[in-house]
């Protein structure tokens, strides 16, 4: 789930948007989700809004908030986001938002299978997988077919395969 990054005593903590309501209030500079603090109409705010299922992802901004999207102002309310995007809210230190996700075991939810890349067998509705966070490929993990856990990188990209092997990339990086 896409998230915003900020920093906090010395150090950048990451802010995901909740599923429900995709909406994350970043001014007043809070970082709560909007639902649990529902702005007044009129008042000054700037608001994550999800606006195509998770995968694209907009910064509206209401009141006097003078908002800037890497670097530039924001004058018409809307921006549409991007992976490492930097959002900067005037007398506030910059955020950035992120579309990255760590990798985790799910079930594999469609109708249709695919094919595996590492065993080249079918995952098919109802599997334990990992869906790759780089690239998006579907990869078995059961203690039968640890497909994903089997080899140190993804078979078709270079992300790393341990599921406890954090994000790629964060704000320390710039």
């Amino acid at each position: 789930m896409p998230g915003i990054f900020h920093e906090s005593g010395g150090q950048w903590r990451l802010v995901r948007a909740e599923e429900s309501p995709s909406l994350l209030r970043l001014a007043p500079v809070s970082m709560e989700p909007a639902a649990a603090a529902s702005p007044r109409p009129g008042a000054n705010t700037c608001l994550l809004v999800q606006i195509e299922a998770g995968r694209k992802w907009a910064v509206l901004v209401s009141g006097a908030v003078a908002l800037r999207h890497n670097g530039a102002p924001v004058t018409a309310g809307l921006r549409i986001l991007d992976h490492r995007d930097a959002i900067g809210i005037a007398g506030h230190a910059p955020l950035f938002f992120s579309t990255e996700e760590l990798a985790h075991v799910e079930t594999f939810a469609f109708d249709t299978s695919v094919s595996c890349p590492r065993c080249r067998s079918e995952v098919r509705h109802g599997d334990a997988v990992v869906r790759c966070p780089l690239c998006g490929v579907a990869h078995h993990e059961t203690p039968e077919r640890n497909c994903w856990t089997y080899a140190e990188t993804c078979a078709l990209c270079a992300q790393a395969t341990a599921l406890d092997a954090g994000l790629r990339w964060t704000p320390e990086d710039l």
